[in-house]
């Protein structure tokens, strides 16, 4: 074994810094991509402007805060004097749409009168002022139901307790325990059968740019088991104990064994920089997954050239698949989690491919065995 150890880094060492670009370059693309994307999301937000005529209370406060705070909308507030100013930047297209609170919004809010409430304002290029209605039109709603449930708690107190004191900090806590049971305003789709979580708050999650960036650089990094599976040093093993396909083998072993551990890394900075967490099993049964996929294409291509084509055709593919995802039949949802190795380490599952992989190397390593030994 010592012996091995040190002919495998007498190869590799001409070839070290090359070999440590495709170990670390997926996490720092990864660090790149996740927060160049997170930071400039807030820059793909709808512009949208609202004008409040009257003063604005506290019920006027808090719609306008509730709407701003939605992922897809920003939100730019102004006061009545500025109203002129709101319109000609909506016909300079600087905002998606416009909506004005009536002067006596605050007073009809709190009397229950949904008359007159808010006056619109869009263009032919307003994409998103359908739905930036339902959601303003959703928050009024949500409040003058809660004003209709104090006022029927209120008067079944005083017909069946008048001797009960209600406040209204309890009507609301029960009001916010409903909200979140119900969750009316805000739902998590799904396919049949299937479960989604969503523990990453982030635009674009960090171990799915890992998982594609290490798919393609893996196999990059096995372009010396290329070369040494094509070249001549395979006529060096006629006099040795080892075989070269047990060679390649053991150093597929080796180069598990250090990636693993450069994965680990990877692991806690991503979870310390993105707030971002997976399965560490997963990630280890991925991990397996990628360098016996590039070691079996290192096998395959006739040429280092060959084998970049190879990883490249093979991340498109698996790119491809995912996005086209959410078109696929309900009954072939549950085949891609199992089959795509990225959904798998998200998932903190193990891909089918692997032991189909496992086995294929089996078969090359016993075929023609007898000959080499």
């Amino acid at each position: 074994m010592k012996k091995l150890l040190i002919t495998r880094w007498m190869l590799l060492k001409p070839v070290l810094w090359r070999v440590l670009l495709w170990l670390f370059l997926p996490l720092i693309l990864t660090v790149f991509i996740t927060g160049i994307v997170n930071q400039t999301s807030d820059d793909f937000r709808v512009p949208v402007a609202v004008v409040v005529e009257g003063e604005q209370g506290e019920v006027t406060g808090n719609i306008l805060n509730s709407l701003e705070s939605s992922e897809f909308i920003r939100l730019d507030k102004f006061e009545v004097n500025e109203k002129e100013y709101v319109l000609h930047q909506l016909e300079q297209y600087n905002y998606d749409s416009a909506f004005i609170l009536m002067e006596n919004f605050e007073n009809k809010i709190s009397d229950n009168d949904r008359d007159n409430l808010i006056k619109a304002y869009y263009t032919d290029r307003s994409l998103f002022y359908v739905p930036v209605k339902e959601q303003l039109a959703s928050l009024i709603q949500e409040y003058l139901g809660a004003l209709s449930v104090y006022e029927e708690v209120y008067s079944l107190r005083d017909e069946f307790a008048p001797e009960q004191n209600i406040s209204e900090q309890e009507i609301d806590s029960r009001l916010e325990i409903i909200r979140e049971e119900s969750n009316l305003l805000t739902q998590e789709l799904s396919f049949q059968d299937t479960e989604t979580t969503y523990d990453y708050e982030g635009v674009l999650n960090p171990w799915m740019v890992w998982g594609y960036m290490t798919i393609m650089l893996s196999v990059f990094m096995f372009d010396m088991i290329n070369k040494e599976y094509r070249g001549n040093i395979s006529d060096r093993f006629r006099f040795t104990t080892i075989s070269h396909k047990s060679y390649l083998l053991y150093s597929l072993i080796m180069y598990t064994f250090v990636v693993l551990c450069i994965d680990l890394l990877t692991y806690f900075l991503i979870n310390v920089m993105f707030d971002a967490d997976i399965s560490i099993f997963g990630l280890l049964m991925f991990r397996i997954f990628c360098n016996v996929m590039g070691f079996m294409l290192a096998v395959i291509a006739r040429s280092p050239f060959g084998l970049y084509r190879l990883s490249l055709a093979v991340t498109v593919v698996l790119l491809s698949l995912h996005a086209m995802r959410p078109l696929a039949a309900n009954n072939v949802q549950p085949v891609y989690e199992y089959l795509h190795p990225v959904e798998s380490l998200m998932e903190g599952s193990v891909s089918v491919l692997l032991p189909v992989l496992l086995l294929v190397i089996i078969f090359w390593k016993g075929r023609g065995s007898g000959v080499e030994s």
